[in-house]
């Protein structure tokens, strides 16, 4: 979320999390605020009865998804856009896409020429401990249409990444 939230402060663009309605839910069930869960995702907190902040939401997750459809948690987001009053702004930024399904679910909503899918990558951090995983085919398998993709290396201090994503701007969607 730190790069989105500093292109939404930088240019004033909308901004949205997919994780953003889990966490929410998450936090509701054992009655704990998002900012006290996310403190520490991996370590065993007894709030959650010995299991990790991560294990909760993948867990509540995967029973949403199992339950709605694998779906779920990008309508979940698209109808939070389209209720917004922003959805006719002209850039969103999407943060925590981690499954094929939702980047097809936006290409289906929004048109494949209106997405750029931007990957970061960070050494030391990988999805072993997730659910999600990288979004691999960068196009729609239902529909066979490529969006725009960078990849971003933030290995470096914030400066260093923001700069990268301003690069990624610049390259793909003329920003000044």
């Amino acid at each position: 979320d730190t790069g989105a939230n500093y292109l939404r402060d930088k240019y004033s663009f909308a901004t949205w999390s997919i994780a953003h309605s889990l966490k929410r839910q998450v936090g509701s069930i054992y009655k704990l605020s998002v900012q006290s869960l996310e403190q520490e995702k991996d370590t065993p907190d007894p709030r959650l009865y010995g299991r990790t902040t991560r294990e909760a939401y993948i867990a509540h997750g995967q029973l949403m998804r199992a339950f709605h459809g694998e779906d779920f948690w990008i309508n979940r987001l698209i109808q939070d856009i389209k209720i917004s009053g922003v959805e006719g702004k002209d850039i969103h930024v999407i943060s925590d896409l981690g499954f094929q399904v939702e980047l097809d679910r936006l290409i289906e909503e929004f048109g494949h020429t209106n997405i750029l899918l931007i990957e970061l990558n960070r050494l030391g951090h990988d999805y072993r401990k997730d659910s999600r995983s990288p979004v691999w085919r960068f196009h729609s398998q239902n529909l066979s249409l490529t969006v725009r993709k960078s990849v971003v290396n933030n290995n470096g201090g914030l400066e260093e990444y923001f700069e990268a994503l301003e690069e990624v701007l610049t390259t793909w969607i003329n920003i000044p």
